[in-house]
């Protein structure tokens, strides 16, 4: 089940209506995953200072349960940097964006960890 994770200073109003949807639909897209299993969560309002500076931000972490490593992330990069700047105006040195393997023993669905689901 992967998970994006967005914290932006930038205000709620800011942040478009499909924006959840549509970033659902890009992570499935290049994980080659359904959309179904797919979390989006949207901080925003937040104090972020990159380079020392309060400009509009983001920082991004892109978790996922045997999807990422290496080469992978190197693949999944630029499509999510090419959407943050088109969604929400936040250009590439304003992003950070980590990338986080996880166990399916770390996450739950459903009340069972995700280890315990059929593969």
């Amino acid at each position: 089940m992967p998970l994006l994770i967005i914290d932006t200073n930038l205000p709620r109003s800011k942040i478009p209506k499909t924006f959840v949807n549509d970033a659902a639909e890009l992570i499935a897209s290049i994980i080659k995953q359904d959309k179904k299993h797919v979390g989006v969560l949207v901080k925003t309002d937040l104090i972020i200072g990159v380079g020392g500076s309060e400009e509009p931000a983001a920082l991004g972490k892109l978790q996922a349960i045997n999807l990422l490593g290496g080469e992978r992330n190197n693949q999944y990069t630029a499509p999510i940097y090419e959407f943050i700047e088109k969604t929400l105006g936040i250009k590439g040195d304003r992003f950070v964006l980590e990338f986080q393997a996880i166990e399916g023993s770390e996450v739950a669905l459903n009340g069972k960890t995700l280890a315990d689901y059929p593969k």
